[in-house]
């Protein structure tokens, strides 16, 4: 609903009492216009995006000429340039030429979430060039992850460009809406994607690399990943269903979340089941009616009982009540915070885009990685280390450094194994100790401050917008607990936060122009 109002500037319309300034200039309009497009092209291209014209897939086959010979044919392409290197430039495009599109004075915003993310930004520029790596890593990021200082700069460019857009939104509430619808209809696809995954059809196996994953990895690359996404489709698919009034649509959106919620099952990533049933459990506290009771029925029909009974052909399973992987994550956490405390540069300055590994590598010893690895690799307790023996000198390169490890068993008395392990922990699997690690405590600060204060705002307003917004905030920092950003769903949980700042920022205004017209 708007009507307009006098206000200084040329054209002030009002949503719902909240003024958004716009530029009568037609040219600006139309540049507007453009930017929406981007943004929504993007946020709906993002989960999708893969290059599968390269490697071993039906279509790099098929476009392959039979008589020649090229280094794509000879060489297995690396999984991150599939997976990753499309969305990495497509974030960049779309981040740099969308804050171009908007009008001049609209590009920064004076505001505490654009500078938070501009903070971020010199933290990661400063950590990476003071990083004990070289300059290609360095840029690019570590092998198959593509998360170096190109994707952070243009992840910062495309969540300030996000956020900018939402606030000279002609209607920021409509303009919201269609943003979740594009997320409800995403997730949707990706969750058939990964349900035909589960049934034996892997069509997107067959494209990037000629056979099946054997697993549902959907378009993103792994089932936690997967899950990642689905969260904010689940809570798009709820928040416009309580919002729409037409009894068809509100049931087929009802329908979408729990269809979504059966793919955050197949998933079987517990840290995302876990964050929607927390999330779901209090709102039911907090409304204290029947819908949120629904929804949360909707959730614990949806993942945790339908999606266990969908056949399996490719016999991928996760127990979900196992302790294993809690275990793992508690001694990678421990890996972690040392070497946090090894970085000289702490507070302000991290190891790099890839520090955890290089600091792994360097400074932390072998045997206490050792203990994670027993964990993981599932060592009986009867297992114990003899002997360890590094495969490399200082002078080799910092990736792809391996160790002997000698083992004994003490039910076996004179018979040793001798394994050899490389470095393969990159990732401290927890938003903020892998912000820390890469680029200082300050950085983690800056995103937890960018997670917590959403969620402060947006709990005492009480609306049903505000109320969603925020627990799908909140159930994304549960699931970052035990999770790691990656570019493949980081730009669309960042546009989230993006949602809730300016939804809350726009309620302020409104209860701001309230109070200055009840004085008057």
């Amino acid at each position: 609903m708007t009507d307009t109002k006098g206000a200084n500037s040329p054209l002030s319309i009002y949503v719902k009492g909240v003024p958004v300034n716009l530029n009568s200039s037609s040219h600006s309009h139309f540049s507007t216009r453009l930017a929406t497009i981007l943004l929504l092209l993007t946020l709906a291209l993002t989960p999708f995006l893969v290059w599968p014209f390269y490697g071993n897939g039906v279509f790099s086959n098929a476009f392959r000429a039979e008589n020649t010979i090229s280094a794509v044919s000879i060489v297995s392409p690396s999984p991150g340039f599939l997976w990753i290197w499309p969305r990495v430039l497509l974030v960049l495009f779309a981040g740099l030429i969308g804050l171009l599109l908007l009008p001049s004075g609209k590009r920064l915003p004076r505001s505490t979430f654009s500078w938070v993310l501009v903070l971020y930004a010199m933290a990661t520029l400063t950590s990476t060039i003071f990083a004990n790596d070289n300059w290609g890593f360095k840029i690019i990021g570590g092998i198959n992850r593509f998360d170096g200082l190109l994707y952070q700069c243009g992840m910062v460019l495309f969540g300030i460009f996000s956020y900018s857009l939402l606030r000279v939104a002609n209607n920021i509430s409509r303009f919201i809406y269609i943003i979740l619808c594009t997320f409800a209809i995403s997730s949707g696809v990706e969750t058939l994607i990964i349900l035909l995954q589960r049934l034996g059809i892997d069509f997107i196996g067959l494209a990037l690399q000629g056979s099946s994953y054997g697993a549902p990895v959907g378009t993103i690359g792994n089932p936690g990943m997967v899950a990642g996404f689905l969260i904010i489709g689940v809570f798009s698919s709820m928040l416009l269903a309580e919002k729409v009034p037409d009894g068809k649509i509100k049931f087929f959106l009802y329908t979408l979340a729990t269809f979504v919620s059966i793919g955050v099952g197949i998933s079987a990533n517990r840290s995302s089941i876990l964050a929607i049933f927390i999330v779901l459990s209090l709102l039911l506290i907090v409304r204290r009616n029947g819908k949120a009771l629904f929804a949360l029925f909707i959730f614990i029909l949806g993942a945790l009982a339908l999606a266990t009974h969908i056949p399996n052909n490719y016999e991928y399973s996760r127990n979900i009540a196992s302790t294993h992987t809690g275990k793992t994550r508690l001694l990678i956490w421990k890996l972690a915070a040392e070497a946090i405390t090894k970085t000289p540069g702490q507070p302000f300055i991290g190891a790099g885009p890839d520090g955890f590994l290089i600091t792994l590598e360097t400074k932390i010893p072998i045997r206490e990685l050792l203990q994670e690895y027993r964990v993981e690799f599932g060592w009986s307790k009867d297992i114990k280390i003899a002997d360890v023996k590094p495969l490399f000198t200082e002078k080799d390169p910092l990736r792809g450094r391996a160790f002997m490890v000698t083992l004994v068993n003490d039910l076996t008395p004179g018979k040793i194994h001798r394994i050899i392990y490389r470095y393969n922990l990159d990732k401290a699997h927890n938003l903020l100790l892998d912000k820390a690690v890469s680029y200082g405590i300050l950085a983690a600060t800056l995103w937890l401050y960018l997670f917590i204060l959403p969620i402060i705002k947006l709990y005492h307003r009480k609306d049903t917008t505000s109320l969603y917004l925020a627990g799908g905030v909140l159930a994304l920092f549960i699931y970052y607990l035990a999770w790691f950003p990656i570019p493949e769903t980081e730009p669309l949980h960042l546009t989230w936060l993006a949602l809730a700042w300016v939804w809350a920022e726009a309620l302020a205004r409104n209860k701001e122009n309230n109070e200055l017209s009840s004085a008057r």
